[in-house]
C-alpha cells in the first residue's frame, strides 16, 4: 500500500470549531447550522477525537495526505468534484464521489477514529 493518496475533507471530518468539545453530534451541527460564537473562529479550530494520531499511522505506512478544506482557494471557481479529480487520491473521505475513487462516508463531527489504522484494510473499507 505504499505511495497510496488519501485526500480528507477537514471541516467535520477531522476538525471542529472550539466550543463543539464535549457536545454530542447534533449540538455540533445545531452549533454550525445557528453559526454558533466559534464556527468561524477558524485558527482555533481543534481535532476531532484521535485524528491526529489516525493521520500520523496512515503516514507512517507510506500515504501521502491531502487536505480539502472549505476555505480552499479556487474552490468556488472549480467546485469540490473538480479539485478532487484533480488530486486524483485513492481513498477521498467525504462522501459523493465514487468512479475510480474510493469514498468513505463519514458522519460529520463523528471524527475518524472508527476507520482502520491498517491502509490496506481502509483501502476495502466498506460503509
Amino acid at each position: 500500500m505504499k505511495h497510496m493518496k488519501i485526500l480528507v475533507f477537514l471541516q467535520g471530518t477531522l476538525i471542529m470549531h472550539k466550543s463543539a468539545i464535549s457536545k454530542t453530534r447534533e449540538q455540533i451541527i445545531r452549533q454550525v447550522k445557528d453559526q454558533g460564537e466559534s464556527v468561524r473562529d477558524f485558527h482555533a479550530y481543534v481535532p476531532i477525537g484521535s485524528a491526529v494520531e489516525k493521520l500520523k499511522n496512515w503516514a507512517k505506512q507510506g500515504a501521502k495526505v491531502i487536505y480539502l478544506s472549505a476555505l480552499t482557494e479556487g474552490k468556488k471557481a472549480r467546485g469540490y468534484a473538480q479539485i478532487v479529480e484533480r488530486a486524483a487520491p485513492d481513498i477521498f473521505i467525504k462522501p459523493e464521489i465514487k468512479r475510480k475513487i474510493k469514498s468513505i462516508a463519514i458522519k460529520e463531527f463523528g471524527g475518524i477514529d472508527h476507520l482502520p489504522d491498517d491502509l490496506s484494510e481502509l483501502s476495502k473499507y466498506e460503509n
